[in-house]
């Protein structure tokens, strides 16, 4: 994870007003976040892991109230979580769920707020390929690991792949490994060669204000979602770099959380980060690539041993896909991937 004494996190706080008449005048930001209502969508296709939002529109204002499927299928996670809590598995956990062609969705806990970890390392890669939309040679540059620590010293789930000390390594390369092992030394790499300026750039152009001075580390699971939903709607970066990115994340070597409560078959785009100080942190965010109605799920757990954290994490990713597969009738086994 990249050291909270060294770097800052943020809350967004994206005003989708504004972004909208910024669009509409020219200033030419496409909208950034999908409503939270549900809406009729007209998407772009040919891609993967991106479905580009094109245009949307709330088809009746009935549409804004709750919707009694949502409450069902969040009173079932909601029993998950309390029987995870009573027998000590965590002492907290959040979850936000949202279906990702609909717009539906719900929470719990999603508000409350949670040490990020190496979720770090997403607004980071997407500053990045921005920056390499300008500059196509950008993710051909290499650099040299010259790092004599192992960053990787405070990992429990430590990366499948580490970097030799002295070899040189291509961005692109470093972006995959950060991303897709959680390789610390590969993000410290990117942030010393690019600094954490970069990320400001990319915020001040997403219009979300970040505290930059403060030690404060911290987020909510709702707000660290609009990520996810930005690479999935292709909002800020374009298409093919926010294919890119969802494809890297989508390449994850974590298989002990959402991954793991899922039929094989199933492709996630998702990272997980990890606070090792007691408490123990274990979160992952990520999309879940449901045949026609994929779902950003994300999920906070607090306090517990870091396999048990894993295994809450994997029931409450079974519980979400088997409701939505009981709604859509599609009677895919969740038996697990092993």
């Amino acid at each position: 994870m990249i050291s909270p004494l060294r770097y800052t996190w943020f809350k967004p706080v994206a005003a989708i007003a504004i972004l909208m008449l910024s669009f509409f005048a020219g200033f030419g930001l496409r909208p950034i976040l999908a409503p939270e209502d549900p809406h009729a969508q007209l998407r772009q296709s040919g891609y993967r892991f991106v479905s580009p939002l094109l245009d949307c529109s709330v088809n009746h204002q009935s549409a804004f109230f709750a919707h009694p499927t949502v409450e069902l299928f969040k009173d079932i996670v909601q029993r998950v979580v309390n029987e995870h809590l009573a027998d000590g598995s965590a002492q907290a956990i959040s979850v936000y769920f949202r279906d990702l062609k609909s717009g539906y969705w719900f929470g719990t806990g999603e508000s409350e707020r949670f040490s990020p970890a190496s979720l770090m390392k997403v607004p980071l890669m997407m500053a990045i390929l921005k920056r390499a939309e300008d500059d196509p040679l950008l993710l051909k540059k290499k650099l040299m690991h010259e790092r004599g620590g192992d960053g990787s010293q405070q990992q429990y789930f430590k990366p499948s792949e580490t970097l030799r000390e002295g070899s040189m390594y291509t961005v692109d390369d470093l972006l995959y490994r950060m991303v897709a092992y959680s390789d610390n030394d590969a993000s410290l790499m990117l942030a010393d060669h690019f600094g954490m300026s970069i990320v400001d750039e990319a915020l001040a152009q997403l219009e979300i204000s970040v505290d930059t001075s403060s030690q404060k580390n911290d987020i909510s699971l709702r707000d660290y979602s609009a990520f996810f939903r930005i690479l999935f709607n292709a909002s800020y970066l374009n298409n093919d770099m926010s294919e890119k990115a969802l494809a890297y994340l989508a390449r994850s070597t974590f298989e002990n959380g959402i991954r793991a409560g899922l039929p094989r078959g199933i492709f996630v785009a998702s990272k997980f980060g990890e606070y090792s100080w007691n408490p123990y942190h274990l979160h992952e965010v990520g999309i879940v690539y449901y045949p026609e109605h994929p779902y950003l799920l994300g999920i906070a757990t607090t306090g517990g041993a870091p396999e048990s954290l894993s295994h809450v994490i994997e029931e409450i990713s079974k519980a979400v896909f088997r409701e939505l597969d009981r709604q859509h009738q599609m009677a895919y086994s969740t038996k697990g991937r092993g």
